[in-house]
């Protein structure tokens, strides 16, 4: 026996008794009064997040932090820190991408006359 199909949304555990949608939204219309000053909120993102969006390693993030050469870190409590996103994305967006020229080897080939 098949089970029955509801069109009703789950409540959302945040807003009891107002149904959410998926998009997050609850179908009220939210809508800000013209005069009213936009908060532009920065996100803080921890280590892990930092190497995935910098392609760096832990290590390479730290020394080129010392060397001023890479955001440094807010303290966020007591044994944790994170980096405001628009930081790590002003520095990608700052270096400088590779002109095209003569392809280089990766590697040199053995000479397996000398081995």
């Amino acid at each position: 026996m098949k089970a029955p199909t509801h069109s009703r949304a789950a409540p959302d555990p945040l807003q009891p008794g107002l149904p959410s949608r998926r998009d997050g939204s609850h179908g009220l219309l939210q809508r800000r009064p013209a005069d009213a000053p936009t908060v532009e909120v920065d996100v803080m993102v921890r280590l892990p997040r930092v190497q995935e969006l910098s392609g760096l390693g832990r290590s390479t993030i730290y020394r080129l932090m010392a060397m001023q050469q890479f955001p440094n870190a807010v303290r966020l409590g007591p044994r944790a820190v994170g980096w405001r996103l628009s930081d790590i994305a002003a520095w990608n967006a700052s270096r400088p991408c590779l002109q095209p020229g003569p392809a280089t080897p990766a590697h040199r080939p053995i000479d397996t006359d000398t081995v």
